[in-house]
C-alpha cells in the first residue's frame, strides 16, 4: 500500500472511534431543534413587518439545509426569508459551521440591494451588535475569520455599489449556541427595522 494512503495516528483514532458519529448526529438533531425555534420567531417577526415593506417576505417557508463538506466542515443552515430570483436576492441565513462561530448573514442583491443596502449602511451607528460588511468577491463565504470582512463602524467607508451584492454578518461564539433563537431574532429585528424606516 502506498504510504500516502496510510492513516496517521490522529486519523486512525477518529476512524476507530465508534462513539463519535452517533455523538455528532445527536449534536445536529439538537441544533436543528434550536434552528427551528429561530424559524418560528422569524415567522412572527415577518408577520409584524409584512405591511411595512414592499416585498412579500413570508414565502417561501423556512428552509433548513445540511451538508458535510464546506471546506471540510459539516454544517447546518436556516434560510428565512429566502427570496432567490436570479440576480435579485433577499436572504437571511443562520449558518452553524462545525467548530466555528455561529453566523447570521443578510444578503441583498439586485433590486433588494438597490432598495435597502443604503438604508442599512447609513444607519450603522444604530447597530447594537458588532457587524461586518463583506468586501469579498462572493457572498457565499461563511467563516468569521475569512479575508475580506470589514468591521462596520461609524467611520467605515463603504461603497456597496462596487459589488453586485451587499452582505452583512454578525457572529456569536460557538459556546453560545443556546442563544441562537434570541440573538438571531434580535439581529433580524434590527435589520428589518432599519430597512423599513
Amino acid at each position: 500500500m502506498a504510504t500516502s494512503y496510510q492513516l496517521d495516528p490522529d486519523e486512525f483514532g477518529v476512524f476507530a472511534d465508534r462513539d463519535f458519529m452517533p455523538l455528532k448526529q445527536r449534536v445536529w438533531v439538537k441544533l436543528e431543534g434550536i434552528l427551528s425555534m429561530l424559524a418560528d420567531r422569524e415567522l412572527q417577526l415577518l408577520n409584524e413587518y409584512q405591511g411595512l415593506l414592499d416585498i412579500d417576505l413570508s414565502q417561501p417557508f423556512p428552509k433548513t439545509s445540511r451538508g458535510e463538506n464546506y471546506k471540510s466542515y459539516s454544517y447546518r443552515v436556516l434560510d428565512f426569508p429566502r427570496l432567490l430570483e436570479k440576480e435579485d436576492i433577499f436572504l437571511f441565513r443562520c449558518m452553524v459551521l462545525w467548530g466555528h462561530p455561529i453566523g447570521f448573514h443578510l444578503i441583498l442583491s439586485g433590486k433588494y440591494q438597490k432598495a435597502y443596502a443604503e438604508k442599512l449602511l447609513s444607519a450603522r451607528k444604530k447597530l447594537p451588535f458588532p457587524t461586518y460588511y463583506s468586501a469579498q468577491e462572493s457572498p457565499w463565504i461563511w467563516e468569521s475569520d475569512a479575508e475580506g470582512l470589514m468591521a462596520l463602524s461609524s467611520n467605515s467607508r463603504i461603497d456597496h455599489t462596487l459589488r453586485d451584492f451587499c452582505k452583512l454578518s454578525s457572529f456569536i461564539p460557538l459556546g453560545d449556541y443556546r442563544k441562537i433563537p434570541d440573538k438571531g431574532e434580535d439581529i433580524f429585528r434590527t435589520w428589518l427595522r432599519l430597512i423599513s424606516s
